[in-house]
């Protein structure tokens, strides 16, 4: 399954790693850019995205992130 997940903090981080290791197709994003998860995507097995490739062309789409933290996702 292709899963995009934005947010890795404690939650997001966590799913990642157990959805990747399950064997799905992972896609990662944050607030602080696709340099800025590019790390942890390399950790986790995933692939490093920005938010909208994190919820282009996947099955399902967990968003995992601090309520104030929404308004920094806009990629415009």
């Amino acid at each position: 399954m292709k899963i995009g997940i934005v947010g890795t903090g404690n939650i997001g981080a966590t799913l990642s790693r157990k959805l990747s290791a399950a064997g799905h197709d992972l896609r990662v994003a944050n607030s602080r850019g696709l340099e800025g998860v590019r790390a942890f995507a390399n950790e986790s097995s995933a692939t490093a995205v920005d938010t909208r490739g994190a919820v282009n062309d996947v099955d399902l789409i967990v968003i995992s992130i601090p309520f104030p933290t929404a308004a920094k996702l806009d990629n415009r």
